[in-house]
């Protein structure tokens, strides 16, 4: 069942909530997920009993949690002259666990969208959308 994005827009300024429309437009045309809301902030899209990527909101900005295993390492670490220093940064500073590494993007506007779309992974999210980093 798909969560009513309306609901969302007083936790997101306008600028941000078109953009969060973006990424949830993304997933919902490229994947077949379960969404979970937690009731507060939090969007979870998940698919057999993996999250492919979690949306927090907070000063009505967005952050991305995206979980990058081994091979989704690999992979970006192929392609990370295709990405602006922006992404790189985020990806540069995150912590690695046990379980990968946890990439944290804000997103305050569109302008990278298109860029996290392009990391097709097809085993996660199929786009780039595995960071959250709140301001």
């Amino acid at each position: 069942m798909h969560l009513n994005l309306v609901e969302f827009r007083e936790l997101l300024d306008t600028t941000t909530y078109l953009a969060f429309e973006q990424i949830v437009g993304f997933i919902r045309s490229n994947y077949v997920m379960d969404e979970f809301f937690d009731g507060k902030n939090e969007i979870k899209f998940r698919r057999s009993g993996k999250t492919l990527v979690t949306i927090i909101m907070k000063d009505f900005k967005f952050t991305t949690l995206i979980i990058f295993g081994k091979d989704e390492r690999e992979k970006f670490d192929n392609m990370r002259t295709k990405f602006s220093n922006y992404i790189c940064n985020f990806y540069d500073n995150s912590k690695t666990y046990h379980d990968g590494k946890w990439m944290f993007i804000c997103i305050e506007n569109s302008k990278y969208i298109k860029e996290i779309a392009a990391y097709d992974n097809k085993s996660r999210l199929e786009g780039l959308i595995k960071f959250n980093h709140t301001k």
